[in-house]
């Protein structure tokens, strides 16, 4: 038949005017199987159709409903129809993107039930570029840049009062936890650098007992409640103040770096041992002070476990938590069969967005940090490592 072409399973199919009822999943299954990826320029055999079931795995993967993973099992298979041409060509093809459009109108329909709107059709779309990215990485070892870059991720999280709140928790927390934290060990550390301490060896033999053994979680809770320290912020800085790894290191440092002579010219100059301990051995030690302060900081701005224990006003919430909640909050249980299955499409892609948007709102502030105390990082690992 004129304008007609023949399908594998023998029926005649027009292309510009299509019948829904002659649209076959065996037609579109082979035609995409024997079609390849990037007219042929990958270097080994990669199919259209693999790319469809690739799409497909990974929306699985990605824990998405069945129907998604069906959309992007179908999303190529108008192109069983009219073959596939390169998206550089394509843009510019407006008569095949309206026939295209069309088809792939009529087989979502007659397959799937129903035409991808919306967040789903993102979502589909999303998964598509992202095998379309591995695809040129893995074959060409091409890297491909997004085409249409967008801030929605971040504009969904910031959305959120609460965002805002938890970021001052939490830089109030790091900047209270780091100060206590770093005066309470350099003050344990030094004196057990000093080779006239007397029982140095037995507190330190203490400290290390504290590395293998805790008082464990009800009694440590039960403590800070007997403290009348719960939903406070010492709930959150003080238990976990004083590190004895931490401790150790520093110690470490002040032994191998303040030489005995520096203390005995100062003391012969009228020094006391706290003026010299402040105004000489601090200024010294600003290598491993940094990397300390660093490790002490990383533990406070990532901590949510001590504070959801400690603290029940979501006002006091740091930011972890309040990201956590919000990931909470933005998932639907996808067993609930009362649940409108566009509610729960639109949930996933809120979903997707808020996971990779909390990321790099929860590691930026450190990311900025970390360039600036960076110089001092390997200097003060490596003086203050303990030598056999």
């Amino acid at each position: 038949m004129k304008d007609c072409m023949t399908t594998f399973t023998g029926l005649q199919f027009n292309a510009f005017e299509p019948e829904a009822d002659k649209i076959r999943i065996e037609d579109i299954a082979h035609a995409l199987s024997m079609m390849v990826r990037a007219n042929g320029h990958f270097p080994q055999f990669f199919s259209v159709g693999q790319h469809c079931i690739q799409c497909a795995r990974e929306a699985l993967a990605r824990n998405y409903v069945p129907t998604v993973a069906l959309a992007c099992l179908l999303h190529d298979g108008s192109e069983a129809y009219l073959a596939d041409v390169t998206r550089p060509v394509k843009k510019n093809m407006t008569m095949y993107l309206q026939i295209e459009s069309q088809l792939q109108t009529m087989i979502y329909e007659q397959l799937l039930g129903y035409v991808p709107e919306g967040e789903e059709a993102e979502l589909v779309k999303n998964i598509d570029d992202a095998c379309l990215y591995y695809e040129f990485d893995h074959f060409m070892n091409e890297k491909l840049f997004p085409v249409e870059p967008t801030l929605q991720s971040y504009r969904a999280v910031f959305k959120y009062k609460s965002i805002w709140t938890g970021y001052w928790n939490s830089i109030v927390y790091t900047l209270v936890g780091t100060v206590i934290s770093m005066v309470l060990t350099l003050f344990a550390a030094y004196p057990l650098s000093r080779s006239d301490f007397r029982g140095k060896k037995v507190f330190t033999v203490i400290i290390l007992f504290t590395m293998m053994f805790s008082g464990g979680l009800i009694p440590t809770y039960l403590l800070v409640k007997s403290l009348h320290m719960l939903n406070t912020i010492w709930a959150v800085v003080l238990p976990g103040a004083v590190s004895a790894y931490n401790v150790i290191v520093a110690r470490t440092f002040f032994a191998n770096t303040i030489p005995k002579e520096l203390q005995e010219a100062a003391e012969m100059d009228g020094c006391a041992d706290f003026l010299f301990f402040i105004k000489i051995v601090i200024p010294l030690s600003t290598p491993i002070i940094a990397v300390l302060s660093l490790w002490v900081i990383v533990g406070l701005w990532n901590s949510y476990f001590w504070p959801m224990i400690y603290l029940d006003s979501q006002e006091l919430y740091p930011l972890q938590l309040v990201l956590r909640r919000i990931l909470l909050l933005s998932q639907i249980n996808l067993n609930q069969t009362n649940i409108d299955p566009e509610t729960i499409r639109k949930n996933q892609y809120l979903g997707e967005m808020l996971k990779y948007g909390t990321i790099i709102v929860s590691t930026l502030p450190l990311m900025i940090i970390y360039p600036f105390v960076q110089k001092y990082f390997v200097k003060g690992v490596m003086i203050g490592s303990v030598k056999g």
